[in-house]
């Protein structure tokens, strides 16, 4: 009995190390010179169109594509800027400028109503002050009690023949000493005369002193005022000064629109800088 034959095994396939390949640089060189060969691995171009007209369409694309792109985005910015959210802020805005306008309006007439009342307040308290006198030099050896003989005998020599009722004085006592007078400047004495007329000639005695006592020589008397009054008082002597010596003359009428317009302290105050340019200021 003859053997059996064996089945052939089908060849097997063996991988072409060797096979041709196309190298980076050669299809580089292939896409900007179409008539290059790549070998067999290479894939045949279409016909009628350059790999180099192929790489310029896809940049146009690609540059189509990033405007739309960022030409959209710029869009929905805009919106998102420009839609509801900004105008909720501007409406807002819009509410906090005109609060603020009436707020500062509001307070532009409480200073004006501030101002007034100021002015009212320093009228009263002059008009409260209106027969008071200061008395400065009067010696510390005469005594409270004594104050009152002491101005009485004053106004006797000044108006003899005045009745003693015309004499009255409401009240008079010593006032504490300021920080800045010297030590041994005696206290300041204040006091009311009752009638307005005696102050009046007092106060006109004062400024020539003529027939007055050895006594009373050393003596000054100043009306007694509110701060406010005392620092426009202040002012205006300042000003008339400086006048005097620019001009040597004091301009009465100018003067006197001037004292009419300037009511407030601070006008006072402002008004002398600007025509002297001087850092004017009470503490």
């Amino acid at each position: 009995m003859p053997p059996k034959q064996q089945a052939k095994k089908p060849p097997q396939q063996v991988t072409a190390y060797f096979a041709p390949h196309t190298s980076p640089q050669r299809q580089a060189d292939a896409i900007l010179d179409p008539q290059t060969d790549l070998g067999e691995g290479s894939a045949a171009q279409p016909s009628g169109i350059s790999p180099v007209d192929d790489l310029k369409n896809m940049i146009i694309d690609l540059k189509s594509t990033l405007q739309a792109d960022i030409k959209q985005l710029a869009n929905d910015i805009r919106k998102e800027i420009q839609g509801d959210r900004t105008a909720h802020m501007e409406t807002k805005m819009a509410e906090y400028a005109a609060a603020h306008n009436d707020l500062a309006d509001s307070h532009t007439q409480l200073e004006s109503e501030m101002d007034k009342l100021k002015d009212k307040v320093a009228d009263l308290e002059d008009r409260s002050r209106r027969n008071n006198l200061k008395l400065r030099g009067i010696p510390e050896t005469i005594t409270p009690p004594e104050l009152e003989a002491y101005l009485k005998g004053l106004l006797e020599t000044i108006m003899p023949e005045a009745p003693q009722t015309d004499l009255t004085i409401d009240r008079i006592h010593r006032i504490p000493k300021p920080k800045t007078a010297p030590e041994p400047a005696p206290r300041d004495v204040l006091t009311k005369i009752h009638f307005f007329k005696t102050k009046e000639k007092l106060l006109q005695a004062a400024r020539k002193k003529e027939g007055w006592p050895e006594k009373y020589k050393g003596l000054q008397i100043y009306t007694e005022m509110s701060l406010v009054s005392s620092l426009m008082y202040i002012a205006i002597v300042v000003l008339v000064t400086l006048v005097r010596r620019q001009t040597g003359v004091i301009p009465v009428l100018l003067f006197g629109c001037f004292l009419l317009n300037c009511v407030s302290f601070g006008l006072w105050v402002g008004e002398l800088k600007k025509l002297f340019g001087l850092p004017i200021g009470v503490q």
